[in-house]
């Protein structure tokens, strides 16, 4: 009798560990469709116009001090978000410096429908609970979510925005966690980038404009392609010279596989010219 109670009870536990594992971590994506469908249109009746939108209250054009920010979660969450990727990130704009979109892919990125989008509830508010997020984020992007047939050309106009809703995180964190994950994901061969509205990343060809402002915390994944040789340059302040060395390298093995979208000997030569200042730094 003894061992039968014993025998039901370790199946019951292994049940339980088995439901923790494939159940409790499984994340539901979305696709820009419905990601306005289901999270954006309920909430579509309380605008009344785009003046009354928070969209527009978002300063773009002076540095933040402030790194004790934190968003205030409101219903209104995903149709900002909705919106900055419609009437911001896929228009023109003079601050950019530059013809075309803000940003170039994210159009076809929608034609192709492979923009994911994943929205966080509260539980997600501490640096450990973000990573954890964050990782089964990225083995999903790599592994799960379509196109992962391994045709380049399509691939690389794959996203994934991770929306971080909690109130009780500040932007000085999101921060942290796009810092401390960014040279793991780009061994993957992946690009990680952080959203808020406090963030000073400014546009390429205009320091004096802040094009990754939004109302809401975002992280996101993306494939690596030949330009991001631009957000490989100067990192010495954010990383020992080891690990600047090692995303160059890594650059340098993808970029001879053929793997990084519209390489040219430019970007080529970009990389070597990095990778010979960082060796000189090492050595000094």
């Amino acid at each position: 009798m003894i061992f039968f109670v014993l025998t039901i009870a370790m199946i019951i536990m292994f049940i339980i560990k088995y439901y923790k594992h494939h159940h409790h971590h499984h994340h539901f994506y979305s696709n820009f469709e419905q990601f306005n469908q289901y999270y954006c249109q309920p909430f579509a009746s309380l605008i009344n116009d785009n003046e009354n939108f928070p969209l527009s209250a978002i300063d773009r054009f002076h540095k933040c001090e402030n790194k004790n920010n934190h968003h205030i979660k409101s219903n209104m969450d995903c149709m900002s978000i909705y919106k900055y990727i419609q009437e911001f990130i896929c228009q023109s704009n003079e601050c950019t410096n530059r013809p075309g979109p803000v940003c170039p892919f994210v159009p076809t990125s929608l034609r192709q429908n492979s923009m994911y989008f994943f929205i966080s509830n509260d539980q997600y508010n501490t640096k450990e609970r973000i990573i954890k997020m964050v990782e089964q984020c990225k083995y999903d992007f790599l592994y799960n979510l379509k196109p992962n047939d391994g045709n380049r050309d399509r691939l690389i106009y794959k996203c994934l925005v991770m929306l971080i809703r909690s109130s009780d995180v500040p932007h000085s964190l999101i921060d942290e966690i796009q810092i401390e994950l960014k040279p793991s994901f780009l061994q993957d061969g992946l690009m990680f980038g952080e959203f808020h509205q406090s963030a000073n990343s400014n546009a390429i060809r205009n320091e004096s404009f802040y094009p990754t402002r939004t109302n809401v915390p975002l992280l996101v994944i993306r494939y690596m392609v030949a330009n991001d040789i631009i957000f490989l340059t100067n990192q010495e302040k954010k990383y020992p010279v080891e690990t600047c060395v090692n995303m160059i390298k890594k650059y340098l093995e993808l970029y001879h596989l053929g793997s990084l979208y519209r390489s040219k000997p430019n970007h080529l030569q970009s990389a070597n010219d990095i990778l010979e200042q960082l060796n000189c730094s090492a050595k000094e």
